[in-house]
Formats: structure tokens, sequence, C-alpha cells
């Protein structure tokens, strides 16, 4: 014992840190020193406890609840700092309290830190939050990923977001990308499967992908007032399912497609084949420009 609160075994005097130790293990013997803590019980719900606790207080034995933002505890990494004549941290695992603590509410994070080549600092890379999102940080600072709800949240390293891909309970999958405030990009991308008649939103036709399952009309959106460069994909399943491509809602629109003369309101039709498909694009305005299997055909004015 030293002071009467510090426990020293070998012998050790480096600090971490510069901070006083209050428990040390020093060692040179062998090539690798291993600690191990063994519990014998037959029982699967326990195993050993390595607990890391925080009192909010400054006075031994008195009880506090940590507040928020408290460190409960840390487990760090560390290197020798030969000029420093100490330890200094490489990297750390933290548990962080996300609410000051109270009888019914103990919310707490847990964060990953490491150090780039090249400097000293140690900077966060990694949450685990309260409510089990998941925030990535590369820079230390700026969400680059989240993953909460089902959702990936992709960010620009400036607070900004660029996209969001979601897959929800039924397998759909979307992808929400807007990429400047100044009107560069905006778009979507999300892929849905329909049985039968299909009206397609706005969204869906920024880089959609329709699978058709039934015979049916698919509706293109009033989405192509001008040069938007909306897009969608349409395929069909089987042989037996034939599907009309319409302009019910967007009458002044016309679709061209290879070999057709449509006039403005004509529909397409699907050539009757498994896997047929069709990849439409507003490049030009109040025109969807068609490409895709071979044979689809003039289905004239939907009605």
């Amino acid at each position: 014992m030293l002071d009467g609160k510090n426990l020293l075994i070998g012998e050790e005097a480096t600090s971490y840190q510069g901070a006083t130790s209050g428990f040390r293990v020093a060692t040179n013997v062998d090539a690798r020193r291993v600690a191990v803590f063994t519990h014998y019980r037959a029982d699967d719900t326990m195993g050993f406890i390595l607990a890391l606790a925080k009192s909010q207080s400054d006075t031994q034995g008195t009880l506090a609840y940590p507040g928020a933002d408290s460190i409960l505890g840390q487990l760090v990494f560390a290197g020798a700092d030969e000029d420093g004549a100490r330890f200094e941290p490489g990297a750390e695992i933290r548990g962080v309290a996300t609410e000051l603590w109270d009888a019914t509410g103990a919310g707490t994070k847990i964060e990953l830190y490491t150090t780039d080549n090249g400097t000293l600092t140690n900077d966060l890379r990694l949450t685990i939050d309260q409510d089990g999102t998941f925030v990535s940080t590369p820079d230390g600072t700026n969400n680059v990923f989240t993953i909460a709800d089902g959702s990936l949240t992709v960010a620009d390293g400036n607070g900004g977001t660029v996209g969001t891909l979601t897959i929800d309970s039924s397998g759909n999958i979307s992808y929400n990308k807007d990429i400047a405030s100044d009107g560069a990009i905006t778009g979507y991308l999300e892929g849905v499967s329909v049985a039968g008649a299909h009206t397609v939103t706005a969204a869906q036709a920024k880089g959609g992908y329709i699978l058709v399952t039934a015979a049916g009309d698919v509706d293109l959106p009033d989405d192509c007032d001008s040069a938007t460069f909306a897009s969608v994909k349409i395929v069909v399943r089987d042989a037996a399912e034939t599907v009309s491509v319409t302009l019910a809602n967007s009458q002044e629109d016309t679709i061209k497609y290879p070999g057709l003369s449509l006039t403005a309101g004509d529909e397409i039709d699907s050539p009757g084949g498994a896997l047929d498909e069709l990849t439409l694009v507003c490049a030009e305005t109040n025109t969807w420009y068609a490409n895709g299997t071979l044979g689809w055909t003039d289905g004239g004015v939907d009605d």
C-alpha cells in the first residue's frame, strides 16, 4: 500500500498522463502476461463481472447519481511516451451517461476513440447511443453515417445529409439523396414490388425500380414539366403479365420509344415476355425517353 490509497504490484513508478495510479501492475517476466478472472458457478446466466462504477461525489462512501455526459468508466489502451516519461492513450472505450440518472432512468451510451497516424489526438469515432443508434464520426466531430430505425443516413462530413437508405418491414428499399441546396442534384432511389395497377410516386420517378408481379397499368406521375431527368425502371416479372405504362395524370406528356410514333397521352404496352423491362427518363419538357426490351407497342391514349 502507498499512502493508504494506492496498490502497486511489481516495481513501476511511471504514471499515466501524469496522474497518480491507484492500482498498478508491472512486470517484465516472460514474453507476455495474461490476466485471468475465473468464475465457478453452474449457472448459464452468470459470468465474471468487471465493473467500472461511478458516483458523482468527491466523498468516498457517498453515492450520488451520475449527471448527463458523466463518464461512468473507460478502458484505455496506452503506449509509452519516452519524452514525457509516462504512458499516453492510443484508443479508448468509454461508457457515458446520456441523462441525469435517477430512480427511473439510467441512459448510457458507448463511445470508441482512436488516434490518427501522425497525431496525438484521441478522437471519437463510433458511438452506440442510448437508443441503439450507431453514429460514425471519422473526423472526431461530424457524423458520416448513422444507423437508426432501419435506416442508414449518410452525411457529407460537414453536418449536412447526403442521403438515407431505408429497408421497410416488407423488404422495400428506398434511398433519398440530397446533394446540395443550390439545386445541383436532388434524387431518390426506391425499389418496390407491386401486384397490378400502380401509380408511380414522384420519389419513385427519381431513379426508382418498379417490379410488377401482376397485369395492370403503371401510371407515370406528372413530373416531366421540364428536363428534370426524372427516371424510373419498370420490370414485368412473368410472361403472362402484360403491363401498360400510362400517362393518365399528365396527358400533355409524350413517351418516345424507338420505332414508335407515340403522341401526347399515348400509353405503351409490354411485349408479354418474362422480365420485359422499360427505362424512362424525362430528358426534355413533357417528354419521357424510353429504352428497354424490344417489342413494346403503342397502346393508344389511356382511357
